[in-house]
Order: C-alpha cells, then sequence, then structure tokens
C-alpha cells in the first residue's frame, strides 16, 4: 500500500526559460505549420507578444523536482490511468513559466483482477505575475504484488 501521507506533497518550483528556438522545432518537430509558432511579425500582429507555444508544449516544461520519486514506485506495476490539461491562456516566447507538482490524492479501487491504487498528480504552471497558465493532471494506476491485490 502506498504512503497517503504523500498526498499534499509539492515539488520544487522549476522555471521555465520559454525560447522562440525551442518553440520553432517544437512546432517543425510537430509538422505544425501555424505562422504563429514560426513567425513573430505574424504572432504580434494577431496580439500576441512573441512566438506562440504549441498547446502540448507544456510536456516539454518541468517542475524543480520529481514528487513521483517520493512513492518509490515499481514501474513495472505502473499503468498510464488518465491525463488532461486545463489551459488558462497561450504560452509565448520570453515568458518564464514556473511548474509545481503536487501529489493531489491516493485511492484504492477494487477491480476484476483485485485492488488497484489510483494516484493523482497535478503540475500547475504560473506566469511570473504569478497567474495561473495551465494545470495538467496525471492520473498513475499502480497495481501491487499479486498477492498484496486482494
Amino acid at each position: 500500500m502506498l504512503d497517503r501521507s504523500l498526498i499534499g506533497l509539492k515539488s520544487l518550483p522549476g522555471v521555465n526559460e520559454i525560447e522562440k528556438g525551442a518553440i520553432r522545432k517544437f512546432a517543425e518537430a510537430l509538422g505544425e505549420h501555424n505562422p504563429i509558432y514560426h513567425d513573430e511579425e505574424i504572432a504580434r500582429a494577431l496580439g500576441f507578444k512573441s512566438l506562440v507555444a504549441p498547446p502540448t508544449f507544456i510536456m516539454t516544461l518541468k517542475p524543480g523536482s520529481n514528487v513521483r520519486e517520493s512513492l518509490n514506485l515499481d514501474y513495472r506495476r505502473v499503468l498510464h490511468g488518465e491525463f488532461g490539461v486545463r489551459y488558462i491562456r497561450p504560452i509565448t516566447a520570453g515568458e518564464k513559466i514556473t511548474v509545481v507538482g503536487e501529489i493531489k490524492s491516493i485511492h484504492e479501487k477494487q477491480g476484476a483482477s483485485g485492488r488497484n491504487e489510483f494516484i493523482e498528480i497535478t503540475e500547475t504552471g504560473t506566469g511570473e505575475d504569478g497567474s495561473e497558465v495551465f494545470t495538467k493532471l496525471t492520473v498513475v494506476v499502480y497495481r501491487p504484488e499479486p498477492e498484496e491485490r486482494k
């Protein structure tokens, strides 16, 4: 059984500087040709401060430490459960986005093959003014050893 005292544990804040080159390379790797990802003049003409990061760019932004390490999981027994993102606003080049991860909950559910534990982890990105930019939710399913599932 996972340690429930870890609920509420937060990572160190990680400051991520959003660079034009990183946005362009990321968009190129996606095959994304929208000019707001490549042409700063067009992005500015459309009301943005600079190049806009594609929505999935947030996957490259990291907290200052990994809260999952505290769970001491055997990754052979980890399954992906759920993933979601709540965007508040676009991210643009030149910003510094601070990301903090947090273990929000750990709970059990009984399934056909036995008991599983579900771990909900959020990562919240904030702008330099402290306002929320996005929140990612990841749900990890942890399957205990067969003798522990009952």
